[in-house]
């Protein structure tokens, strides 16, 4: 069997598994978090010291989110970097990416072509709360689905 990096994320939080070994079963590699994804908008709006215009509630609504917005891209880059760093070291021969929706977007818009040519499998569903053993059956559920 080929050497398989299983991505698990979402904004804040990564997972990367191998699945290689005769048995199938996945491995942990390596965990990424990214806490400021966590912090809610208005969290954000507290500790902004940038200024800017706050006289109109829809600016306010949308500087939140731009913020926001820019520490999801910056997560995406964070992981994107780790899975070339790997491609490079060849830590794995393909990909299945299991991401939430909308950070698969942002993740895919961060990696590089050889990376993405490395994609076998994708889910946009967030399964970072999921056991190993769960992911492991919704990883064999999309192969025999032929998304694989």
């Amino acid at each position: 069997m080929k050497n398989q990096w299983i991505v698990v994320a979402n904004a804040s939080l990564a997972r990367i598994f191998r699945q290689g070994s005769s048995n199938g079963e996945l491995e942990p590699v390596e965990s990424l978090t990214h806490a400021q994804s966590r912090v809610h908008p208005g969290e954000i709006a507290a500790s902004d010291q940038g200024g800017g215009e706050r006289d109109h509630h829809d600016d306010r609504f949308e500087a939140r989110d731009d913020i926001r917005r820019k520490e999801h891209v910056r997560f995406a880059r964070a992981l994107a970097d780790r899975l070339d760093k790997g491609l490079a070291a060849h830590e794995f021969d393909s990909l299945a990416l299991l991401a939430a929706k909308p950070f698969l977007g942002e993740l895919r818009q961060q990696l590089s072509q050889g990376v993405s040519e490395k994609i076998g499998i994708e889910l946009n569903n967030d399964f970072t709360a999921l056991s190993v053993a769960e992911i492991a059956e919704r990883l064999q559920l999309a192969r025999a689905a032929g998304r694989a």
